[in-house]
C-alpha cells in the first residue's frame, strides 16, 4: 500500500515539473522500499513454510505417539488377561468354588469385606466365612498374604504363579 502511494507521489512530482534530482531521489526511495517489501514478503513466506513443515512434523509425531499408545494399551490388555488367567488357574488349583474365586479377585482388587458384601448383595458375615474358606484352602493366613502370594510371583517369577 505504501509503495502505491509512493508511486502516486512520483507521478504527481512529474506532473508539477519538480526537479529531476528530486524525482530521481524519490524514484530511488520508491524502488528501495519496493525491494525491502519484497524481501520481507519473501522471508515471511519462508517462515510460514517452515511453520507448516514443523506443524506437519509435530502432527506426524502425534500420530505416531497415538499409534504407540494404542499398541501399548493393547499389549497392557494382553498382559492383564494373561495375569488374570494365571491367577484364576492358581485359585482353581486350590479348589476354590466360583464364589470364592470371585471374592478372591475382589480381595486382590483391595475391597474390604463390607465392600465385597455390597458388591455381591450378601452379608458381611457370609463374606467373612468365604474368606476363611479361601485362606484355609490356599494355606494362607490373611488377605495380605493372599495379595503377597500373587504379587511376589508376578514380580519375581513371571513364567508361573503356581508355587
Amino acid at each position: 500500500m505504501l509503495v502505491f502511494f509512493a508511486a502516486l507521489d512520483i507521478v504527481h512530482e512529474i506532473q508539477i515539473s519538480s526537479s529531476y534530482q528530486y524525482i530521481l531521489i524519490e524514484t530511488l526511495v520508491f524502488f528501495l522500499g519496493f525491494l525491502i517489501n519484497l524481501y520481507l514478503v519473501h522471508h515471511t513466506v519462508i517462515a510460514f513454510d517452515d511453520l507448516k513443515r514443523q506443524h506437519s512434523s509435530i502432527a506426524l509425531g502425534f500420530e505416531l505417539t497415538q499409534k504407540e499408545l494404542s499398541e501399548l494399551k493393547a499389549e497392557q490388555q494382553k498382559v492383564r488377561q494373561g495375569l488374570y488367567k494365571l491367577i484364576e488357574e492358581q485359585l482353581q488349583n486350590w479348589e476354590l468354588s466360583p464364589s470364592e474365586i470371585e471374592i478372591s479377585f475382589l480381595i486382590l482388587k483391595g475391597l474390604s469385606n463390607k465392600e465385597i458384601a455390597e458388591a455381591r448383595s450378601t452379608s458381611e458375615s457370609t463374606v467373612r466365612l468365604q474368606c476363611s474358606s479361601i485362606y484355609k484352602k490356599s494355606a494362607l493366613g490373611s488377605r495380605s498374604e493372599l495379595a503377597a502370594f500373587f504379587m511376589e510371583d508376578m514380580l519375581f517369577e513371571p513364567e508361573s504363579i503356581a508355587p
